[in-house]
């Protein structure tokens, strides 16, 4: 018979902390006692609730924000009515075909994937949706070619396994025949390799092209900045977080990094939590503290890793407040991320 008891009320602590964090994501008030038993369907007294709460605070869960107020979740109680939510990720049916419109559509690059996806993550969750290019570390080259241009000058052009395509203008000729040796030289030499390894590798290409003709001299000194690759994101909808009240007094920019609101180059928190977490095949959500960034505590994000060949080389994912409702959110990621690995195998 104790046992019994004990569950139920586990079952009935699980399901009054459920409802306060749901109020306080969908309101922004402070749950009381008197709104969980009203508008929650709580099958206790008043006073039950109240025990219960003081419970749950105690415990961590929740706080109140002054005496006499209701309560609002604590990071713990945010994740704990996460894990609450895992299994129901389901998109809306208009969000779906919303979606599959969006991705139907031919892309020719990766970008321009990337850019559609970061669009469609802020439109369906109306906070901010973001997307990593590929790390570096975990991209290889495809294929590299000088191209001679109209009015002296050179083209050069590398392409990633990802479908990433990446052009440097040299501001000198180069005849037919020299962009055939140095085509061939490097295809030899870099063709597979990642970012990483090809960027450590200058040094010796550099060595290698020094003794070439005469009109290849400066070419491997050239070649040095051609694989200069900062892992970019594409960032939307900052200005959708940046309205609301908890970040009234707060300059977002320093936790993505970047000089701009919607920027592509990250250095900030929001770079070392898709660092920490790219191995990562579920959806993930990162609550307040979690993002180990201080005076940020009021930012979650839920994020997820995208494929190629089976191998995790992105992530994509939502900011937005600690009160998000965060099923809706992971299904939108969930989805996303999905629909997003189809759309490269596209390119």
């Amino acid at each position: 018979m104790r046992k019994t008891d004990d569950a139920k009320t586990r079952k009935r602590k699980s399901k009054i902390l459920h409802a306060a964090v749901h109020h306080y994501i969908k309101t922004g008030v402070p749950a009381s006692s008197k709104i969980l038993v009203g508008d929650y369907g709580i099958a206790c007294s008043s006073a039950t609730v109240r025990n219960i709460l003081s419970a749950l605070e105690e415990e961590g869960y929740l706080a109140q924000p002054h005496t006499s107020a209701g309560r609002v979740p604590t990071d713990k109680g945010y994740r704990a009515y996460v894990d609450m939510l895992e299994g129901a990720r389901r998109v809306a049916l208009d969000e779906a075909a919303k979606l599959r419109k969006t991705y139907g559509e031919k892309v020719s690059e990766l970008e321009e994937v990337i850019v559609n996806t970061s669009r469609v993550l802020t439109s369906l969750s109306h906070y901010s949706g973001f997307v990593s290019l590929p790390a570096k570390e975990r991209t290889r080259i495809k294929d590299v070619e000088l191209i001679s241009v109209p009015g002296g000058k050179t083209l050069f052009v590398f392409v990633t396994n990802t479908g990433m395509v990446r052009h440097r203008l040299f501001g000198f000729e180069i005849s037919r025949p020299a962009a055939g040796y140095v085509n061939a030289y490097l295809r030899e030499n870099l063709a597979g390799v990642t970012l990483d390894a090809a960027q450590s590798s200058l040094a010796d290409i550099q060595s290698n092209l020094a003794g070439v003709p005469s009109e290849l001299e400066n070419m491997g000194r050239l070649l040095a900045t051609a694989f200069d690759y900062t892992e970019n994101l594409h960032i939307e909808g900052v200005a959708n977080i940046m309205a609301l009240p908890e970040f009234k007094d707060l300059n977002i920019t320093e936790f993505i990094g970047g000089d701009s609101p919607d920027s592509r180059r990250n250095t900030g928190a929001l770079a070392r939590v898709i660092r920490d977490n790219i191995a990562s095949d579920d959806v993930k959500v990162i609550i307040g503290a979690e993002t180990r960034c201080k005076g940020f505590e009021c930012v979650s994000a839920v994020i997820r890793s995208y494929r190629q060949d089976d191998r995790p080389v992105g992530m994509l994912g939502i900011l937005g407040p600690k009160r998000m409702e965060y099923s809706k959110m992971m299904s939108i990621v969930e989805s996303v991320s999905k629909m997003l690995e189809k759309a490269l195998e596209k390119i």
